[in-house]
């Protein structure tokens, strides 16, 4: 079955690829990244509608502040989605469902795994945390994943490929969904999906 995919950015991209090869009966015919959700947000009811004719859709988006992702889908759309078209949120953003698997940021950013807490999906903000630990890690890293003095971005210009690396290399989604609800909760959206192929 081919299966597009809509993201916010490129990272999120990096978690949609890793997800849909868990599943050898879905490939990816099409990558959309909106650079933010307000893309998302405007075409949402084509992503829906691409999923009542036939074509399944895998969207991410982060939650940030909301208060529940059910809401967030239903504030969106104004209705739950068609059952092709799977609408997930990550809980609070997507750095979440990476911290919920330490181990590779960990090597990569020579630190100890004791500094991750047990229930990422609630951290207020995932991506300061991993910023904060970057702070530490060898100088590449820190560079290329930290804004420049005087910038008003608030990443680095590196952030979402050094992330994304660890992702498609390193980062075990079965793990990760042991300490992520919301992402077991993709992983079994996705899956059921590979079933009606």
């Amino acid at each position: 079955m081919r299966i597009f995919v809509a993201v916010e950015d490129d990272l999120s991209l990096a978690f949609a690829r890793r997800l849909i090869a868990e599943q050898p009966t879905l490939e990816i015919f099409r990558e959309k990244v909106c650079g933010g959700f307000g893309a998302l947000t405007r075409d949402i009811r084509k992503f829906d509608n691409m999923a009542k004719n036939g074509v399944p859709v895998f969207l991410i988006t982060d939650l940030d502040n909301g208060r529940c992702p059910s809401q967030l889908t239903l504030e969106w759309l104004g209705s739950m989605p068609h059952p092709s078209l799977v609408f997930r949120v990550a809980v609070r953003e997507i750095e979440a469902w990476l911290l919920a698997h330490p181990d590779p940021i960990a090597r990569e950013f020579k630190i100890s795994t004791t500094e991750f807490g047990q229930f990422p999906d609630d951290i207020t903000d995932p991506k300061a945390m991993l910023l904060r630990l970057a702070g530490r890690a060898p100088r590449n890293i820190r560079v290329g994943m930290q804004p420049k003095p005087g910038s008003t971005a608030r990443i680095g210009p590196e952030y979402n490929a050094i992330l994304s690396e660890l992702v498609a290399a390193d980062w075990d989604p079965k793990i990760a969904s042991l300490r992520s609800p919301c992402l077991a909760r993709a992983r079994k959206s996705l899956q059921r999906l590979a079933q009606c192929s």
